[in-house]
C-alpha cells in the first residue's frame, strides 16, 4: 500500500511540474509573474494535501457535527457567490480581500465526503436498509427513497447541485453528481436505482442547459 501511495504521489508531482514548465514556456516575459504565483499555489496545495493525508477519516464517522459544519459552510459560500456581480452571465467567483476562489470547487470535494459518510453510517442508522425486495416499479422506487434511506443523501446533494445550477455552472454540477454516483456505486447501490437517478439527473441538467439563454442551442446545418 505504501508503494502505491508513493507512486501516486510521484505521479502527481510529475504532472504538476510538467504543467509548471508548460506554463513557463508558453508565457511571454510580461506574463512570467503567473509562474511564481502558480508555483506558490502548488506548494500550498502540497501542504494541504499532507495535512489531509494525516487526518484520520474515521473521525468523520464519530462526529456527525463535523460533516454538518463542512456541508453548511459550503452551502453558505455557494449562497454568498450568488450575490456577487459575476461576469458573462454567471456568478462563480467569490473574492475575500485579494484572494478569490470558486466555491464550486469545494462543493466537488464535499459531495464525495458527504456521500461516503452517509453510505458508511447508513447501515448503522437504518439496519433494515436493502433487506426489502418489493415487487413493482413504484414500490421499488419508494423502497429506494425511504427504506433504503437514500433520500437524505439525495436531498443533501440536491442542495449543492441546485445552488450550482443557479450560478449557473453546469460542468461543476455534472462533476458533483458523477462523483457522488461513483461513491454510491462503490458502496454497492443497486444498479437499477443508480440508473434511475442518473437518468433523472441527466434529463434535468440537459433541460436546464437547453433553457439557459447563455448556452448556444442552435444547430449548424451547414455542410
Amino acid at each position: 500500500m505504501r508503494a502505491i501511495r508513493s507512486i501516486l504521489a510521484l505521479s502527481v508531482l510529475a504532472l504538476a511540474a510538467t504543467g509548471l514548465l508548460v506554463l513557463a514556456s508558453a508565457s511571454e516575459r510580461s506574463d512570467m509573474e503567473y509562474v511564481p504565483k502558480q508555483a506558490f499555489i502548488l506548494v500550498l496545495s502540497a501542504v494541504v494535501l499532507f495535512i489531509a493525508a494525516r487526518f484520520d477519516y474515521k473521525r468523520l464517522l464519530r462526529g456527525n457535527w463535523l460533516i454538518g459544519a463542512i456541508y453548511c459552510a459550503t452551502v453558505a459560500l455557494l449562497v454568498a457567490v450568488l450575490f456577487t456581480k459575476g461576469s458573462h452571465g454567471s456568478k462563480r467567483w467569490l473574492a475575500i480581500g485579494s484572494f478569490s476562489f470558486q466555491p464550486g470547487e469545494l462543493a466537488k470535494v464535499v459531495a464525495v465526503v458527504v456521500s461516503a459518510w452517509w453510505c458508511a453510517v447508513r447501515p448503522q442508522k437504518f439496519p433494515g436498509a436493502e433487506k426489502a425486495h418489493p415487487k413493482g416499479f413504484l414500490r421499488r422506487i419508494a423502497n429506494f427513497f425511504w427504506f433504503d434511506a437514500y433520500l437524505p443523501l439525495l436531498l443533501l446533494l440536491g442542495g449543492l447541485a441546485g445552488l450550482l445550477l443557479l450560478e449557473p455552472d453546469f460542468g461543476t454540477t455534472m462533476i458533483v453528481c458523477a462523483a457522488a454516483g461513483v461513491v454510491m456505486l462503490i458502496a454497492r447501490m443497486r444498479w437499477r436505482y443508480f440508473l434511475f437517478i442518473a437518468a433523472l439527473a441527466f434529463i434535468g441538467v440537459a433541460a436546464l442547459m437547453w433553457a439557459n439563454p447563455n448556452v448556444d442551442n442552435s444547430w449548424d446545418t451547414r455542410i
